[in-house]
């Protein structure tokens, strides 16, 4: 969890600049369960906004049978689902491959298959491909670029 804080943290500095902060903002960093649904963990108003961006982020394993896949815990498939009537779902999903500087971004679009329609009694983490599609990992700066790009082409920022 230490990797994906320190992940979150700094993502979130680089965004910091541009943010509206006299709107509320949520950085989750490991929330230890202590809230009964999932929260993204960063929430943020960019300046000249009204709505929020908000923007899970994982730190995927390099090596092992989970190899390149996200793991939702079961707070997150229930919040998040397409069944699930609470607002609040991530817009984004930003991923660093642990011990490397390869990253990815994906919208959560992308996952909802993967959430939509799962069984979560008596599990706490289900595995969910990630949608590479043969995609090269971006660079800490061009990550960047693609959630500035997002929150542009989608109004978070103007």
């Amino acid at each position: 969890m230490k990797d994906e804080n320190r992940f979150t943290a700094e993502l979130y500095a680089r965004l910091w600049p541009w943010l509206n902060h006299s709107k509320p903002t949520r950085l989750m960093l490991d929330d230890g369960g202590q809230c009964e649904v999932a929260h993204p963990d960063i929430c943020v108003y960019f300046d000249g906004s009204d709505e929020e961006m908000r923007t899970e982020c994982k730190v995927l394993d390099a090596r092992g049978q989970n190899k390149n896949c996200v793991e939702p815990t079961e707070k997150q498939l229930r919040t998040w689902s397409q069944d699930a009537h609470l607002s609040g779902r991530p817009h984004l999903w930003a991923a660093k491959v642990e011990d490397t500087q390869n990253y990815y971004l994906w919208t959560h679009e992308d996952f909802k298959k993967g959430f939509d329609g799962r069984a979560v009694a008596g599990t706490t983490r289900r595995a969910v491909k990630i949608p590479c599609n043969g995609t090269p990992p971006l660079t800490f700066t061009l990550l960047f670029l693609k959630i500035m790009e997002f929150a542009v082409t989608k109004g978070f920022l103007n």
